[in-house]
């Protein structure tokens, strides 16, 4: 029995190869998790120093914000893509369910 594509992305349900999807929602957010407790463990290090210059604290402050800012860039522009995957996937999945179909009445 062949399996039907669901392309429905509004609300992320998707099917056909598995829990692919939801492996990676895991990994991004483990991945998210420890940048964010790496950056949030930076800022404490530098507020609770007392022998760091004022000027390598606010350096170290505007590295950490700057890196948040560049992974939620990245993060968008993964999802975009990503969004962008699952449509071709979907449109591919559509057209070689049509194609069968529409074939098997040549010759009769």
């Amino acid at each position: 029995m062949r399996r039907t594509a669901t392309c429905i992305h509004g609300n992320g349900l998707t099917q056909g190869r598995g829990n692919r999807k939801d492996d990676r929602g895991k990994i991004a957010r483990d991945l998210e998790d420890v940048l964010e407790t790496s950056l949030n463990t930076l800022l404490k290090i530098t507020e609770k120093s007392g022998n760091l210059r004022k000027d390598l604290r606010d350096d170290i402050m505007k590295s950490v914000s700057s890196l948040r800012g560049v992974y939620i860039t990245i993060m968008d522009d993964l999802k975009e893509k990503t969004r962008k995957v699952e449509n071709l996937e979907c449109q591919m999945n559509k057209a070689s369910e049509v194609k069968p179909e529409a074939t098997s009445h040549i010759g009769k």
